[in-house]
């Protein structure tokens, strides 16, 4: 479904920052305007439970009266939360008062979250056995792709703009570190498949096999920083590393189950999670940092992806199929 809806009239204001130091001119500033527009898309799964008219049973159409064997292809939308962690990444933030030795350490978090909608297309085949079913089938995803570049702004701030209670008063800080990578994807899998007929029209079923992807093809770290603390002169910086050509094919597990619904003779509509967990793929990229000491405040931050990446992703898929 989509929803669009009507617009909301506004009033607020704008924030901006800008200056001249030295040979360099900034002028920033943002403000919401007047009038906000919401729209939303839903993908939603339902159970429907249909009241009868009459307490005779209606006749079965044909197609509920055939099983559910015989090859069948199809394809639909699939929907991806991916995760990709740096588990030896090196993440950090010090800053330190020299004179009071009050003290700040930020750790941030080296594991990412994204989503992802593309497609699928899937070939297989399944035999019933009573009211079990087995098969097998081997699918493949398209433009399933997850990744986290560096922003044109930077890495974000992992400090308040203004001072830290704890370094004490009379500066400010703007430090950040960011872990980047590029197209991540899943690839496809092949897997076997296990079902049991709940009613002629509908089997539920669980599957599990091999999943195939690619891992990133670009990984790197930034760092960046700003610290003034008056009257010095601001103490400013900014390192990136970043390999690329670093893409492998990566395999792993995938499980899933679903239900799978027949609406015609050949027709099938089917509703499925997937669960994919690879193998960590070892990697071998340096570091970036920002640090100094300026004022009474000394800064020492770095950021290294480390020696291995790991990979997974949950998907909702909903598919259409042919039988034969």
């Amino acid at each position: 479904m989509y929803d669009k809806y009507k617009g909301h009239d506004i009033a607020v204001g704008g924030a901006g920052f800008g200056g001249t130091i030295g040979e360099l001119t900034t002028n920033s500033f943002t403000s919401p305007g007047n009038r906000v527009d919401y729209s939303s898309h839903t993908v939603r799964l339902a159970a429907i439970y249909s009241f009868s008219e009459t307490d005779d049973p209606a006749e079965q159409p044909d197609y509920l009266k055939s099983d559910w064997s015989g090859a069948y292809f199809g394809g639909g939308l699939s929907m991806s939360r991916h995760k990709v962690g740096f588990p030896d990444a090196t993440n950090f933030l010090n800053m330190t008062n020299n004179v009071t030795q009050g003290s700040l350490r930020v750790e941030p978090s080296n594991e990412f979250e994204g989503d992802s909608t593309g497609g699928h297309l899937l070939a297989g085949y399944q035999h019933q056995f009573g009211r079990f079913i087995f098969g097998a089938e081997g699918d493949v995803e398209l433009n399933n792709v997850f990744d986290h570049p560096r922003g044109p702004g930077g890495p974000a701030c992992l400090t308040q703009l203004i001072n830290f209670q704890q370094l004490g008063s009379g500066h400010a800080e703007c430090i950040g570190t960011q872990l980047i990578f590029s197209d991540v994807k899943s690839l496809g899998h092949v897997r076997l498949k296990a079902g049991y007929e709940v009613t002629p029209a509908l089997m539920a079923f669980v599957s599990g096999g091999l999943a195939i992807g690619r891992s990133p093809d670009q990984i790197g770290a930034g760092a960046f920083g700003f610290v003034a603390n008056s009257p010095s002169s601001p103490l400013l910086g900014a390192a990136t590393v970043l390999r690329s050509n670093m893409a492998e094919t990566v395999y792993g597990a995938s499980i899933g189950g679903g239900l799978e619904m027949k609406v015609s003779e050949n027709l099938r509509l089917r509703g499925e999670y997937l669960y994919d967990k690879y193998k960590s793929l070892d990697i071998a990229v340096g570091g970036a940092g920002f640090g100094g000491t300026i004022g009474d405040i000394t800064t020492n931050s770095f950021v290294s992806p480390g020696t291995k990446v790991d990979m997974s992703n949950q998907t909702v898929r909903l598919t259409a199929i042919y039988q034969f």
